[in-house]
């Protein structure tokens, strides 16, 4: 393969998976998180999927995180086709407890994204959470 092929393609996965989060600000936060953990793992010694002083801290930072790119702006709920009120007023644990599970990251060419991330979560896949 010309490396002329191996770049374009290699551009074309990259699009392909800023677009498989949601788009590139999804992808970026993600990437964020992801360098929370390597770092804190680093930090400590201890991983923080297996350590809970570790993932505590995670917790922490990732509410941090959140807290700093929280938009401004008046609260306002949404309508949400096909869920009662009370269903909207938790959506985000709805969706934790739900809408997971329901989810199809099986791609055409066959292969089962979501067997793969379920079994990469190991032991965080605890509780039915996925």
């Amino acid at each position: 393969m010309s490396l002329s092929v191996e770049i374009e393609n290699r551009l074309r996965h990259s699009f392909q998976v800023e677009q498989e989060f949601g788009g590139p600000q999804n992808y970026a936060a993600l990437r964020v998180f992801g360098e929370i953990m390597k770092r804190l793992d680093a930090s400590t010694g201890r991983r923080w999927a297996d350590d809970l002083w570790t993932f505590v801290q995670f917790e922490h930072a990732i509410a941090h995180t959140l807290h700093g790119w929280r938009p401004e702006g008046e609260l306002f709920k949404p309508t949400v086709p096909r869920l009662s009120p009370d269903t909207v007023d938790r959506l985000g644990r709805h969706m934790a407890e739900n809408v997971l599970v329901q989810l199809d990251f099986t791609e055409s060419d066959g292969k089962d994204d979501f067997a793969k991330i379920k079994r990469d979560l190991g032991s965080l896949n605890r509780g039915g959470a996925i």
